[in-house]
């Protein structure tokens, strides 16, 4: 059967995508003193410790500093863009959910686990 744009038989266009909204909101925790953070927080209510970004890293990959492509750890320079990735983090403990403890941090800032090194 040919079915012409007008006809009043002709199935309508799928609706595009829409994403699940997500309802529950992505906690932090404060890496000195295990308090839980609104995700927008720069700093902890209870202690007063500046909050950065969580950052991650799985064991043979980390990020370009310049533009946040995944990199293999052997590589010097990022094939992208030509930056030099951080090293520093090579040398950071690192949390079961891949998360980078923070320097003198006792607690994981994604998952909120106890650093076993403190």
């Amino acid at each position: 059967m040919v079915w012409k744009h007008d006809s009043p038989d002709y199935p309508p266009a799928p609706q595009p995508y829409r994403p699940v909204r997500e309802t529950e909101t992505k906690w932090k925790y404060c890496p000195s003193c295990h308090q839980t953070l609104r995700p927008d927080y720069g700093f902890c209510p209870e202690c007063g410790r500046a909050v950065g970004t969580t950052r991650f890293r799985n064991e043979d990959q980390f990020f370009c500093p310049k533009c946040k492509r995944r990199l293999d750890q052997k590589f010097k320079f990022c094939p992208h863009c030509g930056g030099e990735p951080d090293r520093s983090i090579l040398s950071l403990p690192v949390c079961s959910c891949h998360a980078l403890f923070v320097e003198n941090g006792i607690y994981c800032p994604a998952c909120g686990k106890q650093n076993p090194s403190s």
